[in-house]
């Protein structure tokens, strides 16, 4: 009997877990390798032959590089709010915070804020601005009741590790008004694809395909004419219309609220919904605006199939993807298959790859009732950015049956593929098995 040992080694070679791996299927728990890092693992097999000395020897290694995940910083309440201050100084408060994705752990930051007039003038000292490099994401500031300004607040956010790359900006600008009592209102987004609705950061591409719902919150600074509150919403990025779209009636433009349902917004678009909030008591309008980002799938590239025609389980096709362009990389690559004996849908021929090219043997149709040698086997490839937008390119294959099978045969070569783990031959051929009987 022969016996394979598999060694697994690291370098740095501290790394938990990996000593302890002796088969060829490798796996590490989460968290277990640092972002920003870049690993090499070595896989070394022997074959040794039962009571005897090594039969062979290989090894090979291979390069991981773990992505920091972006930073993406934003500040609560929308792009822009009206505040007002009437009589007595009072404190304005700013929330900072950062979008992730909730795959790795929340990283260590450091906060800069900084206040600008209208002119573009520094309200702060340098040592005021020095003093607000702070770690936290909660900034308060006196506001005088003087004059009324506009401001820009701003705040940006770097990583505290040593070597660390990247940081993330965001602004708001921010109305103080003296004239009179006015509404502040804040504003914020969720989709209907989080969990629970989970509110989504205004730095956050969505995905047209769900609907989202942007929500406002209002401090009206008085109890009186309750009655007569008005909360009217629009789009002031100029390409939406929100009185002539047949999806809004005027109980959407009146609410809290307005969803926007899924395929209303075109992709690869910015999107900014003003929220206005009139006080019944002194006539005076608070806003907030938010900005709606929706992603975009990707672009520019083109799909291919050599041969085009062949014999199921024989003939090698091969797959290719090339040009593909997007934003939000990585991308990955997925071609499947669609039997019309079913007609439920595809099966996929391979799983997600970051590769664009692809070999494998097809089934045919398994379609009984047809009378020709031939049958046509519907193919799609599916190139996906790291947001999930996907683009879909279709194709056939022309495959004739096998005049015969050997099960036998093929069921000692399906259970070979099992034992090398090769899940992606397995059930591409397999499904061709199946093919073949029904014919």
């Amino acid at each position: 009997k022969v016996k394979i040992d598999t060694i697994w080694t690291s370098d740095p070679p501290n790394i938990e877990g990996v000593s302890s791996q002796t088969t060829l299927f490798f796996s590490l728990k989460p968290n277990t390798l640092s972002a920003g890092n870049t690993y090499r693992f070595t896989a070394s097999v022997s074959s040794v032959l039962e009571g005897a000395s090594t039969l062979g020897f290989s090894s090979i290694a291979f390069f991981v590089t773990v992505q920091e995940e972006p930073l993406s910083v934003y500040i609560k309440g929308g792009l822009q709010r009206t505040i007002s201050v009437i009589s007595q100084p009072q404190t304005l408060s700013f929330t900072a915070s950062l979008a992730t994705s909730g795959l790795s752990p929340p990283p260590a930051v450091t906060y800069r804020w900084s206040i600008q007039n209208g002119t573009g003038a520094y309200l702060l000292s340098q040592n005021d601005r020095k003093r607000l490099s702070i770690s936290t994401s909660q900034l308060q500031l006196p506001a005088s009741s003087s004059t009324s300004s506009v401001f820009t607040v701003s705040v940006s956010v770097s990583r505290n590790s040593s070597g660390a790359t990247g940081s993330s900006n965001a602004t708001q600008i921010l109305e103080i008004v003296t004239s009179g009592e006015v509404p502040e209102v804040r504003v914020k987004r969720r989709m209907r694809s989080k969990a629970g609705g989970a509110s989504a950061a205004p730095t956050e591409k969505l995905d047209i395909k769900n609907s989202i719902r942007l929500e406002a919150s209002v401090d009206w600074k008085s109890e009186t004419f309750v009655e007569s509150r008005n909360v009217s919403w629009i789009c002031t990025s100029g390409n939406m219309d929100l009185a002539l779209s047949q999806q809004h009636s005027s109980q959407f433009s009146s609410r809290n609220y307005l969803v926007l349902p899924s395929g209303l917004l075109l992709p690869g678009l910015t999107y900014t919904f003003r929220v206005l909030a009139k006080s019944p008591a002194s006539n005076f309008y608070g806003k907030a605006e938010i900005n709606v980002i929706t992603n975009r799938a990707p672009r520019l590239g083109s799909c291919s199939l050599a041969p085009t025609s062949g014999v199921a389980l024989q003939t090698m096709f091969a797959f290719s993807c090339v040009g593909w362009s997007d934003e939000d990389l990585p991308l990955t690559y997925q071609w499947q298959a669609k039997t019309t004996t079913t007609g439920k849908g595809y099966f996929d021929l391979c799983a997600p790859r970051r590769m664009g090219s692809f070999e494998t043997k097809l089934g045919g149709s398994g379609d009984s009732s047809s009378t020709s040698s031939s049958s046509t086997v519907n193919l799609r490839a599916r190139i996906v950015d790291s947001l999930g937008a996907a683009a879909v390119i279709e194709m056939t294959a022309s495959v004739s049956q096998p005049t015969t099978l050997a099960l036998v045969e093929e069921k000692t070569h399906l259970g070979e593929l099992l034992e090398q783990g090769d899940t992606e031959t397995f059930a591409s051929e397999f499904a061709g098995v199946i093919s073949y009987l029904e014919v």
